[in-house]
């Protein structure tokens, strides 16, 4: 990367929201950070601990793509709960 990076140490959600929100690209090697990248419509980059993981699971996911699986498992935990 040549532009001007940071870590940031994030401890509520709030921050995590305003943090990910400014950011032009997102470098995680953490579930919430990438799902909140991937929620906000931000360009990510996710460095898996291992293989299989379950960030690995979220590597194949674009801002363009979330929708659709949040929208998936919306609609199965509905019919799980309530029909």
């Amino acid at each position: 990367i040549d532009r001007p990076c940071e870590v940031r140490s994030i401890q509520t959600v709030q921050e995590l929201s305003n943090e990910v929100a400014q950011g032009e690209l997102v470098l995680t090697e953490r579930f919430h950070g990438a799902i909140a990248a991937l929620a906000l419509g931000r360009p990510i980059e996710i460095c898996s601990q291992k293989e299989g993981d379950k960030l690995s699971a979220l590597a194949h996911l674009t801002p363009d793509t979330i929708g659709e699986q949040l929208e998936m498992g919306r609609k199965t935990l509905s019919q799980a709960l309530f029909e």
